[in-house]
Formats: C-alpha cells, structure tokens, sequence
C-alpha cells in the first residue's frame, strides 16, 4: 500500500477487514478498547492520545507500526493515521449495536462519508471530474482525507513548509459528537462551532504563554503551529495573534460552549504542552493550568493526570517534535525534510537524470569524484549545479533556501548514486533501496 497513489484507502479498508476477522476480539487493540470504554469520548481519547494527534504532531500510528512507512511523507502517514482513527470511532458505535464485523465495518464506512457530506459544504458534492458518478464511499472518504490535512504554505517560515493540519482532531471531536447525538447538529452550525473553536484554542494558548508574564520562543512556537491550522479570517487572525502579543487573562475567555469532557480534556493539554514547551513548569503557570481546570469543571485528578500524559509526551519525543526545538538555523535540517525530499526525487527522478546529463561540466566532475576526492571549488560547483537542477523542479520550490543552506552531504543523501552517476543504474531492486 502507497498512501500517495490513488487507491490506497481501498487497499487499507481491506486490509484492516482481513485483520478483524483473522484475529479473535481479545487480540485486536481497537476491539479492546471498545469494550473497555466507558462511553465514546474516552474510547477516542485513549485511541488518539498516545499518537500525539491531540498535539498536532503525530508520532505513531494506532497499531503496530507499518512495514513500509519509512518510504512515507509526512502527509501520507497522517493519512493513514486519520483512516485508522476514522475506521476505529465508525467501527466502535456499529459493533456495540451489531457485533457482526464486516456489516459493522461498512455501517462505520458510511458514517464517516455521511458526516463530512452533511456538515462540511465543500463535501456535499465531489469536485468536477475528480470522481466518475459510480464513485464509491471509501474513494470520496480518501479525497476527503487529502483535503482536511493539507493547509496552505506560509512562504514567509520555512518550517510551516511541512505542517498538516494540526486541528484535525476537531474532525474526530465533531464526528464523535455528530453521531452521540443520533445525527443532530449541536445548536449552533458546525462551521460555526468549528471556527470558535479554533479561536478559543489560540486563546487558551496566548493566556497560558503569558501566563508567567514572559513568552518564551517555545510558547511562541506553539502558538504559531496552531494558528497556520486555524483557518481564521483576517479579522480574528489578527485578534489572535494580539492575544500573543499583549496578553490575555483566563478571566477574559468564554469557556460556557466547552460543553463535553473529551473539549474540555483537549484544551487542557494544549494549555499544559504551552506551558511545558520549555521543559519546565513555574509556579505563576501551575497556578494558571489550576485556574482552567477549575474553569472547565474537571476534577484536579483531571489535571494531575493530564500533566504526567503531556510530560511523558514532551520528554519521550522532544527531539521529533519540531515547535518543541527552535530551529532558527536551517542549515541543520531535520531527517523528516530529507526524507520527503527523498521521496520527491524518487517521483522526478527521469527529469533530474536528464538534467544531470545535460550538464557536460557537472557530468565531468561526478564522473572525477569517483576516481579521486574533488578539490574545495570543484564541490562547490556540484552543491551550486545540483541545486540549481531541483530549482527547476516545481516540486522541490518550498525546499530552495536562499544560502548555504544546503551543503553537498545532505544533497548525496538525498539523491541517490543512480541519479547521480547515471552511466551505471542498477536494477530497480537496488534503486528501490537507495531511494
């Protein structure tokens, strides 16, 4: 399965129905935490939680890991992260009312496709000519999947290059909510409802950032990752990021439409992961986080668990998670930006070849290197020539740095020995494990 082919959500959906009706119940972990769940916020919330979906940066998948996700982008394991969690929380209220799996698992099917043509207008209908009239549900919920976890590039931070949606555990909130109150809307519209939501996380976010009275680059940080998420129009942007720069106080947020405990969990951890951004907790903001649990109406073992589950979070996956480390010097690129380069060039490879051959000079120099080490100058113009051939690539503009940015050992570990000594390809085993 190549969750950035067409079809792949296909290949899952099987997959996980050959998988369910393998195993016996007692050794499926979704299955599990259906029956063990005392209703269906905290079967979502001990599903998703430990993935670090609810932080906007997913770690791990639900189930064991997958054989071949070493290959995906980024956008492709969130992909299949959002179909195991959609096919869990469909799956969890069809198999309480009939525990015959297959008919369980389609129903749950049909109720994901349903939810997002009934709330979200953009879905009411399939774009023109993207799916013929006989599509089925699982190819409108695989279009759907692509479109909530794109957002648009800020072309003024390189970082916001690589985000997803962040707030895409709203989507599992509203779908929970969606079918626990037997297919009502709550009183006010869902867009409505969602953009409020994403407000008041920013908000949450600012007054627990001030809640110290300093903001420190981390908090900042966070503030930021979430609101490229947001969606807001301009108007409330701009509130937003006021918020941040002057400071709000708890007192100052409505928190009456925080109305379910599975919310009311969520934005409590969001202000915890602020607070402890830093890798420290002051007691100006354990105060703070006291104050909110209180204001949500949570019990104080509420926050006490709470802040053991972030800090376990922020302690076991500092180094992954990239609004945790500012990473104001873009020399040093992280392996989840070589490996989606990789991955590019996998796909342009044929274009980059004939580049490459079409460069007599560059030819020249790759074909000197391997007899005999290449003088400073003489790497130098490969760095520049080979850049230069991905700046021509439309797919690898978000990646083109101005500077020194990329030094020649990142660009050989991202293109591969076929690309670059194209008078001697392998077969396509070896060129399959090189990319």
């Amino acid at each position: 399965m190549n969750p950035g082919e067409k079809g792949w959500l296909h290949k899952f959906v099987d997959f996980k129905l050959r998988q369910f009706q393998k195993l016996p119940p007692d050794e499926l972990y979704t299955l599990q935490k259906i029956t063990e769940s005392v209703n269906s916020q905290e079967f979502l919330y001990q599903l998703i939680q430990p993935t670090g979906l609810m932080y906007g940066h997913p770690i791990r998948f639900i189930e064991k890991h997958h054989r071949r996700s070493k290959n995906w982008s980024e956008k492709d394991k969130i992909k299949v992260l959002m179909a195991e969690s959609y096919l869990s929380l469909g799956l969890y209220y069809r198999y309480l009312e009939n525990p015959y799996i297959p008919q369980s698992f389609a129903l749950g099917i049909t109720d994901i496709r349903d939810f997002y043509q009934q709330n979200f207008v953009r879905y009411t209908r399939p774009p023109r000519g993207f799916f013929s009239r006989s599509a089925s549900t699982v190819d409108q919920i695989e279009y759907i999947f692509d479109q909530r976890i794109s957002i648009r590039y800020d072309w003024r931070n390189f970082w916001t290059s690589f985000f997803h949606n962040s707030l895409l555990f709203f989507d599992l909130i509203f779908f929970s909510e969606w079918r626990d109150g037997n297919h009502q809307l709550p009183n006010e519209s869902l867009k409505q409802r969602r953009q409020s939501m994403r407000f008041k996380i920013l908000e949450i976010i600012a007054a627990a950032a001030h809640a110290d009275h300093k903001v420190y680059p981390e908090e900042r940080e966070v503030f930021n990752y979430f609101l490229n998420s947001a969606h807001l129009p301009a108007p409330l942007k701009r509130k937003a990021e006021g918020f941040l720069k002057h400071g709000l106080g708890l007192d100052q947020i409505d928190l009456s439409d925080i109305n379910s405990w599975l919310l009311k969990k969520y934005f409590l951890e969001l202000a915890i992961l602020t607070s402890f951004s830093n890798r420290e907790i002051y007691p100006e903001e354990q105060a703070f986080l006291a104050s909110l649990t209180d204001r949500l109406e949570l019990k104080s073992s509420e926050l006490e668990k709470s802040l053991l589950t972030v800090r376990d979070f922020v302690d076991q996956y500092w180094e992954d998670v990239h609004y945790l480390q500012i990473k104001q010097n873009y020399r040093i690129l992280s392996e989840r930006v070589i490996r989606q380069m990789r991955i590019l060039v996998r796909k342009n490879q044929k274009r980059i070849i004939k580049e490459i051959q079409e460069s007599r000079e560059l030819v020249v120099l790759l074909q000197k290197s391997t007899r005999k080490s290449l003088t400073a100058k003489e790497k130098e113009k490969v760095r520049t020539q080979l850049l230069d051939i991905l700046r021509a690539i439309p797919a690898f503009a978000i990646f083109m740095l101005p500077g020194g940015s990329f030094t020649l050992p990142i660009l050989l570990r991202i293109l591969p020995k076929n690309i670059l000594y194209p008078s001697s390809f392998r077969d396509q085993d070896e060129e399959e494990d090189d990319i």
